[in-house]
C-alpha cells in the first residue's frame, strides 16, 4: 500500500513541471513586496496552526494559498504551499510532504486556470468574489482528493469513511 501512494504522489508530483508550463497562467513576480509578506506570513501561519477535535490541525495555509493565487498566480501560490511545509513542524521529506506538493500544486494549476476562464475582471475586484468563492471550494476538493484521500488509506490505513468524514470537517 505504502509503495502505491508514494508511486501515485510521485507521478503527480513529477507531473507539475509539465502542468505548470502547459495549463498553467502566466504568473506575475513584478510585486517584490507582496510576495515577501506572504511568505512571511507562510512562514509564521506553518508554525500557529489550532488543534480541532478531530485530529486535524486548522491554519491558514489555505487562505494565503488562494490570496497568493489570485494576486500573483499559480507559480507564487505553490511556492507558498511549498515554503509552508518546509517551515512546519513536521519532518519535510516525508511522504505526506509529497503529497501535500502534488495536492496543492495541481489545486493551484487548476484553480488559475479555471479562474483566468471565468472571470473577466481583476481578480481583486468586488465582481471576483463569486469566482474565487468556487473556485476555493473546488481547489479544497482537490487537495483532499489528491492529497489525503490517497494518503490516508495507502499510507496510513485509515478507513476511506474516515477521509471522508475529514472532508466534511473541513
Amino acid at each position: 500500500r505504502q509503495h502505491a501512494s508514494l508511486a501515485i504522489h510521485g507521478l503527480a508530483a513529477a507531473a507539475l513541471v509539465p502542468g505548470f508550463v502547459l495549463l498553467a497562467p502566466a504568473s506575475r513576480f513584478d510585486d517584490p513586496l507582496l510576495l515577501l509578506v506572504l511568505a512571511l506570513l507562510a512562514a509564521v501561519t506553518s508554525r500557529h496552526d489550532v488543534p480541532l477535535p478531530n485530529g486535524i490541525r486548522f491554519d491558514a495555509s489555505f487562505a494565503l494559498v488562494l490570496i497568493a493565487l489570485a494576486l500573483a498566480g499559480p507559480l507564487p501560490a505553490f511556492g507558498l504551499s511549498v515554503l509552508q511545509e518546509v517551515t512546519a513542524r513536521e519532518k519535510t521529506l516525508r511522504a505526506g510532504a509529497l503529497a501535500n506538493a502534488a495536492a496543492y500544486g495541481w489545486a493551484v494549476i487548476i484553480g488559475a486556470a479555471l479562474l483566468e476562464l471565468a472571470v473577466g475582471v481583476p481578480l481583486t475586484s468586488p465582481e471576483a468574489v463569486p469566482a474565487l468563492l468556487v473556485v476555493c471550494h473546488l481547489q479544497l476538493l482537490l487537495i483532499w482528493a489528491i492529497g489525503p484521500a490517497i494518503y490516508g488509506p495507502l499510507w496510513c490505513g485509515h478507513p476511506p469513511r474516515a477521509l471522508v468524514r475529514m472532508l466534511v470537517d473541513t
